[in-house]
């Protein structure tokens, strides 16, 4: 191994363990909460598996059986499985690149800029494991799969078996996993010379592959097995939503600054200066997009494609996160290491990298911030679940804990989820046994909340109600009154 791959692993595992000690001390949060509670109650990590989970995701559900039952339930323990899912990520990313026909320098470029991305909204949310070890599967099937059909190489066999369980792995990670047939195909399609004739011949190959066929018969099992769930497919947005969704997943990624700015543009938040430069920037997006379909390489073409397939899913049926933009960066990185390779020793390679370098530099700032916005949101976590517990204590049994107007979402952003569920989940691991309700007076941005929507007039008679201990949040305080 050459010196620039070499460094390029000592930093990108210094980034790692970086994050990691300092993402260490955070607290569980929302989810996690419930996730971890649901797994204390199995008997067997079998039970993963059983159909009527309100979340059709076995391997999440047998992460949080290892946290709950071997580890203890620890928050550093429990975001060690997502460190180790996004360093196999990076290594895919590379070895992506240099299957796409990038040189070693592209290759390491590409890996280096995936890890600049703002992943940390997944590296330390534990219950965010599901779609991160997506993505990393859903990488590896594809770079088995492109090994599975060259010619060129021995142990194809092998190559074509290692991209079915990789396949197995994203569809048992995430729901979304079940479009990896798809993103198969749209390589083998897309992806190499030859006019309409060529690529038509590449599609009937590739549909007739065992690899291709074991996958598509992995998918259908699995809606099978997760039609039994109480709650296994998320209903279809409205169009407004669809369509404000969509336009976040265009500039998903944009540098953050950008990014915010079309984004509250389009919500008619700015005034006119602001709005121009959002739709500008919406603008230079969806003609960039269209520009490298048109006229940019076979991998863009594809990277380009299935990162729309992948956060249109998510567009339609669960609202918008930068969550769901990740193999959409990764795919990106790598068409981005084969432009470097394409374009080197020219003037517009070097500002091909200059540019890349700095969106790097800029989604590497985002990703700090979300760290400390995370460290944020723990210690309101610990604040509002200390004085909760201190509450309970003093009180006679049988009397019930009313949390009002909890913070469900934190962050710039609001996509980081503090306790939109999981709260009285999170003070059940303290010990706690007593009734507790969630109550709101507004509707939150969380998409799903566990607080029950009252009217005001409801928190004003719950004041001075002696039958219940009311916990009301104080947003200036950042703690219960």
């Amino acid at each position: 191994m050459s010196l620039r791959p070499s460094i390029l692993a000592l930093v990108l595992c210094a980034w790692l363990v970086g994050l990691f000690w300092a993402g260490s001390g955070i607290p569980f949060l929302a989810d996690d909460y419930d996730y971890l509670r649901i797994a204390a109650a199995m008997r067997s990590p079998l039970e993963a598996f059983e159909r009527g989970h309100t979340t059709p995701k076995p391997l999440h559900h047998l992460i949080f059986y290892w946290g709950a039952h071997v580890t203890g339930p620890s928050p550093a323990l429990m975001r060690l499985p997502a460190f180790l899912a996004h360093a196999v990520a990076l290594f895919f990313v590379h070895r992506l690149a240099r299957q796409a026909g990038a040189s070693r320098g592209g290759a390491v470029f590409a890996a280096g800029l995936y890890a600049t991305f703002a992943t940390t909204r997944s590296l330390l949310w534990p219950v965010a494991i599901s779609g991160f070890a997506r993505v990393t599967f859903t990488l590896a099937a594809l770079s088995f799969w492109i090994d599975a059909n060259d010619e060129s190489r021995g142990r194809r066999g092998a190559s074509a078996i290692a991209a079915v369980l990789a396949a197995v792995l994203a569809t048992a990670a995430h729901q979304s996993g079940a479009l990896t047939p798809l993103f198969l195909v749209l390589w083998s399609v897309l992806v190499g010379e030859g006019g309409l004739p060529a690529h038509g011949r590449r599609l009937l190959a590739a549909a007739l592959s065992p690899v291709l066929l074991a996958s598509v018969a992995i998918v259908l099992g699995y809606v099978w097995w997760a039609s039994g769930t109480p709650d296994q497919y998320r209903n279809v947005l409205q169009p407004g939503a669809i369509i404000a969704n969509s336009l976040r997943g265009l500039v998903a990624l944009m540098p953050d600054q950008l990014r915010s700015v079309a984004v509250e543009a389009a919500r008619g938040q700015l005034g006119s200066a602001g709005t121009a430069v959002g739709w500008a920037t919406i603008i230079v997006a969806a003609g960039t997009c269209s520009w490298l379909l048109a006229f940019g390489s076979s991998v863009w073409r594809f990277a380009l494609l299935a990162g729309a397939c992948d956060i249109g899913l998510a567009v339609a049926t669960a609202g918008y996160s930068q969550r769901y933009a990740f193999l959409a960066a990764a795919l990106s990185s790598v068409a981005v290491g084969r432009s470097i390779t394409d374009a080197a020793g020219t003037r517009r390679g070097r500002w091909l990298k200059i540019g890349a370098l700095l969106l790097g530099l800029a989604w590497y700032a985002e990703s700090l911030r979300i760290v400390k916005e995370f460290q944020d949101a723990g210690a309101v976590a610990i604040t509002l679940l200390d004085q909760a517990e201190r509450a309970s204590a003093g009180l006679p049994e049988g009397t019930p804990l009313v949390v009002a107007n909890a913070p469900e979402v934190w962050g710039r952003d609001r996509d980081l989820m503090l306790f939109n569920w999981g709260f009285a989940a999170g003070l059940e691991m303290r010990g706690v046994r007593r009734e507790v309700r969630m109550i709101r007076t507004h509707v939150g941005r969380a998409g799903s909340c566990a607080a029950l929507l009252v009217p005001p007039e409801e928190l004003v008679r719950l004041r001075t109600d002696p039958a219940v201990r009311l916990l009301e949040y104080d947003p200036d305080r950042q703690a219960f009154r």
